[in-house]
């Protein structure tokens, strides 16, 4: 957001001064965006900046009228927030993280990573849309480089905290997937320390989650696309229709490596990925 409201300044628009910036926050429950989405209607802004897609999809449930926004959608068209990408019609546009796509070449990467894993974890939330689009993508994949797949369903936070228990029980689990998701944005730090406590080998959806000590990442650079949002904030401010502004796919994906945790893992790293990787966090 820090991203978002500095590329916005850099456009002309300073909150407080010919724009106001109401923040609202689901701390990663999605359960609480449609309340939300309801209060933020109620007010009738010019504008509804729904940076994720549960998010932009919650705020298009309450309004057909009121641009909207949104920074990281999965899929777009598929979750009916646009007719297309070209011209996505209707009252949303924005940009795309093509994390639908990414949740196959993931396992793959984890895979180059850790030859030897065999069974797999997969962390799911069934209340947002398109999960088990991606989740069936990934385990497609995995079945293909003869992994074994699990779903490990976890729509709140307490989900997060019993399944974990669980998945470290499993003594035959030893790779895990995380997908992009609110609740596991925000419990990125949670689930690294619990993923190499349990020694599993991980890739995430995120790409901050090397930094917060998870093993890897495969991803878009959410500031990046934070701030290129704000760009198509300007030109619907400025008078532009949403359902006439092309929505933007991730110019750029990132694999990040942290070195220290896959020492913790007693994990050797294959030099053809740390060569491959734009980032290497020792």
């Amino acid at each position: 957001m820090q991203a978002f409201a500095s590329q916005l300044e850099a456009l002309g628009w300073r909150d407080g001064q010919n724009v106001s910036i109401d923040y609202r926050y689901a701390d990663g429950d999605t359960k609480r965006l449609d309340v939300l989405a309801g209060e933020i209607v109620a007010a009738r802004p010019d504008l509804i900046f729904a940076p994720p897609e549960p998010a932009a999809l919650a705020a298009r449930r309450v309004t057909r009228d009121i641009p909207i926004v949104f920074a990281i959608a999965s899929d777009p068209v598929g979750s009916g927030l646009a007719a297309s990408l070209s011209h996505p019609g209707g009252n949303a546009t924005g940009l795309s993280n093509l994390n639908v796509e990414l949740s196959a070449k993931r396992l793959q990467l984890l895979k180059d990573i850790s030859p030897a894993i065999e069974r797999v974890v997969v962390l799911v939330n069934s209340n947002v849309k398109n999960t088990m689009l991606k989740f069936n993508l990934a385990r497609e994949a995995g079945e293909k480089l003869g992994l074994k797949i699990l779903m490990v369903d976890v729509p709140t936070q307490v989900d997060l905290e019993r399944e974990f228990g669980a998945i470290a029980a499993k003594k035959h689990v030893d790779g895990l997937v995380i997908l992009a998701d609110p609740l596991l944005f925000t419990q990125q730090q949670w689930i690294a320390k619990r993923a190499r406590n349990a020694r599993l080998v991980s890739i995430s959806a995120f790409a901050e989650y090397p930094s917060v000590g998870g093993l890897a990442s495969y991803a878009v650079d959410f500031s990046a696309q934070f701030r290129r949002a704000a760009a198509f904030v300007d030109k619907i401010l400025k008078g532009a229709k949403p359902g006439d502004l092309p929505i933007e796919q991730a110019a750029r994906l990132e694999l990040v490596i942290n070195v220290k945790t896959a020492r913790f893992l007693n994990l050797t790293i294959p030099q053809p990925i740390l060569l491959r990787a734009d980032r290497v966090i020792e």
